[in-house]
C-alpha cells in the first residue's frame, strides 16, 4: 500500500503543497511571469502540479479500496474516507454530495436545516479536510477517489 512506502505525514505534505507562485510587488496585484525563463518554469510548474494531483487522486482511489475491503471483511458499510486526508463527517459528504449534485448554498441549507453560512462553512471544512485549495478541486479529489459520484452521491 502507498501509505507503508510513503507514511501519512509525506502524504498530507505531497497533498498540502503544491505549485506556489512569488509574490506580486503590490498588495492587490497577481504576479505574472515576464521573463521566456518565468514562463517555462510556471509551465512546467504547473504540469508538474498536475502530475501530482492525478497521483494523489491514484493513491487515494487505491487506499479508498483497501479501506472499503477491510470494512467489508468486517461487516462495515459506511463509506470511508483516503488514509491520506482526515476523515470526512456526514455534514461535509451531505454539502459535497449536493455541491456535486449543482444545489446552492441557500438550497442546501433549507434542505439540510442549517444556515447559509453554516453550509459555506461546512464546504470550507470538507475542502481542508481533502487537503484542497479550491472548493472546486475539493470535489474533484472526492469524485476522484469514490468518496462521491460525480452526480452528486456517496461513492
Amino acid at each position: 500500500m502507498a501509505e507503508a512506502a510513503l507514511g501519512r505525514d509525506a502524504l498530507r505534505a505531497i497533498a498540502r503543497d503544491g505549485l506556489a507562485l512569488p509574490r506580486a510587488p503590490y498588495p492587490g496585484q497577481k504576479w505574472q511571469p515576464t521573463t521566456p525563463a518565468e514562463k517555462h518554469l510556471v509551465a512546467e510548474g504547473r504540469r508538474l502540479d498536475g502530475h501530482r494531483r492525478r497521483l494523489l487522486a491514484e493513491i487515494a482511489r487505491m487506499q479508498l479500496a483497501a479501506n472499503r475491503a477491510r470494512a467489508a471483511r468486517r461487516g462495515g458499510r459506511r463509506p470511508v474516507s483516503p488514509v491520506f486526508v482526515e476523515p470526512l463527517t456526514e455534514r461535509d459528504l451531505e454539502t459535497l454530495t449536493a455541491a456535486a449534485a449543482g444545489e446552492s448554498e441557500s438550497e442546501t441549507a433549507a434542505r439540510l436545516g442549517l444556515t447559509t453560512a453554516g453550509v459555506r462553512s461546512r464546504r470550507t471544512t470538507a475542502r481542508l479536510r481533502l487537503g484542497a485549495t479550491t472548493f472546486a478541486q475539493a470535489l474533484v479529489i472526492a469524485t476522484a477517489a469514490g468518496v462521491i459520484s460525480p452526480a452528486g452521491g456517496v461513492g
